[in-house]
């Protein structure tokens, strides 16, 4: 049975692999007691012995050397905080032994806290609106390859943006991104992996980190054109088209207008009947789930509300 929460490990001492140990044995033949400079047989030689290379003399000593492995010895060495909650070693300042070094490393580790990403129906429209990592997102993405804008000098620019993007209050936020985002099920294939799960899925699941990389190289070669991606905020149309007028209501992203319901356009794709900005009004559409979706991904690594 495997314990819940790892409090000491065993190891190999340090001497096991970083000492080397010899076995030595000594010969001798005959009463040797003295020597000869030369030793041109490569042995121990007295002077009156006429020594061969086959240690044929009659006064010789020699000795066989042997490489072996230092004995085996293991070491064990404590997991748990202090009452302090200090780790073992963890203000040393001296160099420490291999495992007192990994039993640190491994005791801060278990105190180390993951960060829970909120859940997708914790965020807000206005929230975005007052967060500055998300706006610089969107200074960089909501330009239609423009340019980016610059977080301190457009800061009013980057806010109709946003709010023509995603206003114009939470309630519509909410109906449109929030909760499409949290149904839909998003597709992707990289290499051989084929995923398909919620943003809330993706955000909380093992295949977070391969999302992210994949929204953020789609919204990078995305710029400048359309993105081939279906937009969730296209079924507005849909959502409000043939609607009566007292249900077409502006909360729900609708105007009456012209005798019939339509979805209420923004700024960003009004026209003076001269100059076609349906193209560029819907790059912006589409790519606003995707940022969405690479910001919500993104909370999972970091801080950002």
């Amino acid at each position: 049975m495997m314990p819940d929460k790892l409090d000491e490990i065993c190891l190999l001492t340090a001497a096991y692999t970083t000492t080397t140990a010899i076995k030595a044995s000594a010969y001798s033949k005959g009463t040797p007691d003295g020597t000869v400079v030369s030793y041109t047989f490569c042995n121990c030689q007295s002077g009156g012995g006429s020594a061969s290379d086959k240690l044929g003399a009659n006064h010789a000593l020699g000795i066989h050397v042997t490489k072996v492995g230092a004995t085996t010895a293991t070491e064990k060495t404590s997991l748990k905080p202090n009452p302090d909650n200090k780790c073992p070693d963890e203000d040393s300042t001296t160099e420490l032994t291999p495992i007192k070094d990994l039993a640190r490393a491994i005791c801060l580790a278990q105190k180390a806290k993951l960060t829970t990403p909120r859940p997708l129906s914790g965020v807000g429209y206005t929230e975005l609106q007052n967060n500055d990592e998300f706006k610089a997102i969107a200074s960089i993405f909501l330009r239609n390859g423009e340019g980016q804008l610059d977080p301190e000098k457009d800061k009013q620019q980057i806010n109709e943006l946003i709010k023509e993007t995603y206003g114009p209050n939470d309630e519509h936020f909410r109906k449109s991104y929030v909760e499409a985002l949290d149904n839909k099920k998003w597709e992707f294939k990289i290499i051989k992996n084929k995923i398909e799960v919620s943003v809330s899925e993706l955000a909380n699941g093992k295949n977070a980190a391969l999302a992210l990389a994949y929204y953020a190289s789609k919204i990078k070669t995305g710029c400048g054109k359309q993105s081939a991606h279906t937009p969730i905020v296209s079924n507005e149309v849909e959502k409000c088209k043939g609607k009566p007028q007292r249900e077409c209501k502006e909360e729900d992203g609708c105007e009456f207008k012209n005798g019939e319901c339509k979805a209420k356009v923004t700024k960003a794709a009004e026209t003076d009947g001269k100059t076609n900005t349906t193209g560029s009004n819907s790059f912006v559409i589409k790519k606003a789930p995707l940022l969405l979706a690479f910001l919500l991904l993104y909370l999972k690594y970091s801080k950002i509300f």
